[in-house]
């Protein structure tokens, strides 16, 4: 058998090697578009209903935000007034309604003074007076808002613990996720361009032993053409990256 039928063989083993291995491919490629489509939608349904989650939340921050801002302004120009005892009782009995007796306005009585020989009345000033029986209601009342302090400050610290908890959560997703892709791939045989390169590994393994196969079974080229291009298979499996 002459050389140009040996090379006619061999690349008949190559060409059926290459059909071969690039229905593989094709078949697995194909495979996984399919699933990625499916994953896809899947995902994307989450992600939608996700952000509609996200943008109401975001509406309720900006509304109560604002809420806040007004009322801080309203409290802000309260502070700019001046603070009458009349007006203090009356503050007084919105912040505690529970007293147990109502804090009143007393007016002293005008003070004396001499002048000149001559002695004068001065008005005073009325002052608010606190029934002892409401010094417990009010200590109560300022031991509340020192314990409503203390756990905002809790609640403060604890979001930014919980904030620092959620990035590190999101990082180890992220590698998770890239570590699962990866093997996906390597599973597949790798990417696109690394099976190409060993589907082409796979052709010149499978061609040269089929070439060497005939040259050796010179009496049976086609069988040896043939086991050649096996090995040569084999070979390209063994040494795959």
């Amino acid at each position: 058998m002459t050389v140009s039928k040996w090379w006619l063989i061999g690349g008949r083993v190559c060409l059926l090697a290459f059909v071969v291995f690039g229905s593989v491919t094709w078949l697995q490629e194909h495979d996984a578009r399919l699933k990625a489509e499916s994953t896809q939608t899947t995902q994307q349904q989450i992600i939608s209903s996700a952000q509609k989650s996200i943008d109401a939340a975001k509406a309720d921050q900006a509304q109560t935000a604002a809420q806040l801002r007004t009322r801080i302004a309203t409290l802000e120009a309260q502070k700019s007034q001046p603070v009458t005892p009349n007006q203090f009782v009356v503050d007084l009995a919105k912040v505690i309604p529970n007293l147990p007796q109502p804090a009143t306005v007393v007016q002293p009585p005008p003070t004396t003074k001499v002048v000149d020989g001559k002695a004068e009345e001065i008005p005073s000033a009325p002052v608010v007076q606190i029934p002892a029986a409401d010094l417990q209601a009010l200590q109560t009342y300022k031991l509340n808002c020192d314990e409503a302090n203390a756990k905002l400050d809790a609640c403060q610290l604890t979001g930014a613990d919980l904030q620092t908890q959620l990035t590190g959560t999101q990082a180890q997703l992220k590698a998770t996720v890239t570590e699962r892709n990866t093997w996906e791939e390597t599973a597949k045989g790798g990417t696109l361009m690394q099976r190409l390169g060993h589907i082409g590994k796979c052709m010149l393994t499978s061609g040269g032993g089929a070439g060497l196969g005939a040259v050796v079974d010179s009496k049976h080229p086609a069988r040896g053409a043939a086991i050649g291009g096996g090995v040569g298979v084999a070979a390209c499996e063994v040494w795959r990256w």
